[in-house]
């Protein structure tokens, strides 16, 4: 909105001209949660100290006693397209030489309600309104009237020959590709020791980056385009809520890059034409020589997973019928020390690619499927299958997690209400 009397505001917005006022100022105590565990828009409420203590109540409260949860600071100010608020769904690519790439071509999603803190925006007992705050697809294509549709956009690109978003048209969005590119470098060299590893299968990881696009001061007096990194989804979807010819050739165009970008070439189907990158951009290279030691330590977890891997790799080589030093060779000179190169026959790939498709269901039916797709029914294998149906069946959910409940309650009441107020006690009451 604009003007408070005193003085006028203005939220920018990607489809009006630049305005030299200024975004309202943030509103007090606004938050955003998340169940770590939802998808699709599900578990996400947005919360302030009108809403908080009904929200944290243990009656009315929302929160499961044996989920996690996840909290932001409401990005402010949001930029809005045509009015309402957006966010945008970047893809990016981590690849096991270390660097980090981020595809020009993305999506633009937007709420279906207008925008703003008043009205139906605003909190209260009641709440607020999913369809002013919720840009996910999944939450807003179920009004036709109202939804925006799948809106393309290009990461690279500045300005337009033509009206914005026209068909056939990507809506530039150059200006937040430097916030953007900086953000999954600064992920990528965090995450480096806890993903490294396959070098020697050349392997990769597939991102869907979601970003919410608003401004910051440039220190001048003026403000310079900044994107918030919400969530990272590995690997996205590829589905589209609408099927549209020009959503579906985006995720064709995405997934066609990345293989010639990096699968086909390091399966010596295709040779590397120059170092041409398709549409994507290296964001992030590693240091030379870089190593463990300029990164955090891993993680227990990442090295346990890491000597699970062996173990597996030793399994795999029993039931070939071979032994650890039948398969091991020594380096060839020059050989980096320590490096393990992988020597396996056609005839071992074959047998271990069978035995990995064999403990998925699915595949059992369906041998000569692969998908580039998101964890689904098609990739989860049968112990995990078991173990869901035996949590399910077996465990009563209802009397666990009191403890997470009440740390989690005090956590977001101290955060919304600020101080000791809203506190539970000792039992669990308020």
């Amino acid at each position: 909105g604009e003007g408070n009397g005193r003085r006028s505001f203005r939220f920018e917005d990607l489809l009006r001209t630049p305005s030299d006022l200024p975004p309202p100022p943030p509103p007090s105590g606004l938050w955003v949660v998340k169940d770590a565990a939802s998808n699709g828009a599900g578990g996400v409420w947005v919360v302030d100290g009108t809403n908080a203590p009904g929200f944290l109540e243990g009656g009315t409260s929302a929160l499961h006693p044996a989920h996690r949860y996840v909290a932001q600071r409401y990005a402010w100010p949001p930029v809005l397209h045509a009015g309402r608020k957006c966010h945008v769904r970047a893809y990016g690519l981590l690849t096991s030489d270390g660097r980090a790439l981020v595809h020009r071509r993305a999506f633009l999603h937007v709420a279906n309600g207008p925008f703003g803190l008043d009205g139906g925006g605003g909190g209260g007992r009641g709440g607020f309104d999913d369809s002013v705050h919720i840009t996910n697809c999944c939450a807003n294509s179920h009004d036709p009237e109202r939804f925006a549709g799948e809106i393309c956009a290009d990461l690279l690109a500045t300005k337009s020959s033509r009206r914005a978003n026209a068909e056939g048209d990507d809506l530039p969005l150059g200006e937040y590709f430097p916030s953007i590119a900086a953000s999954l470098a600064a992920l990528a060299e965090r995450i480096a020791p806890f993903v490294r590893g396959g070098e020697n299968n050349k392997g990769f990881e597939y991102l869907g980056l979601d970003y919410v696009l608003s401004s910051v001061p440039d220190g001048k007096g003026r403000r310079r385009p900044a994107a918030y990194l919400l969530e990272v989804n590995a690997p996205p979807s590829q589905d589209t809520a609408t099927g549209l010819d020009r959503a579906e050739a985006l995720h064709d165009e995405v997934i066609s890059d990345l293989l010639r970008l990096w699968v086909l070439p390091n399966l010596g189907i295709i040779d590397r034409q120059g170092g041409e990158d398709n549409g994507w951009t290296c964001v992030y290279e590693p240091p030379p020589g870089d190593c463990a030691g300029t990164h955090p330590v891993p993680s227990r977890a990442a090295i346990t997973n890491k000597m699970r891997w062996a173990a597996s790799e030793r399994r795999r080589l029993r039931e070939s019928g071979r032994s650890e030093a039948d398969d091991e060779e020594k380096p060839a000179d020059g050989e980096r020390a320590g490096q393990c190169e992988s020597r396996s026959s056609p005839e071992e790939n074959r047998i271990f690619a069978s035995h990995a498709r064999a403990q998925f269901p699915y595949f059992r039916n369906h041998p000569r499927e692969i998908f580039f797709e998101s964890g689904g029914g098609a990739q989860v294998p049968r112990a995990v299958a078991d173990a869901v149906s035996s949590s399910l069946l077996r465990r009563d959910r209802s009397t666990l997690g009191a403890a997470c409940r009440r740390s989690a309650r005090r956590a977001l009441s101290s955060s919304l209400l600020g101080g000791d107020e809203g506190r539970e006690d000792e039992d669990g009451g308020r």
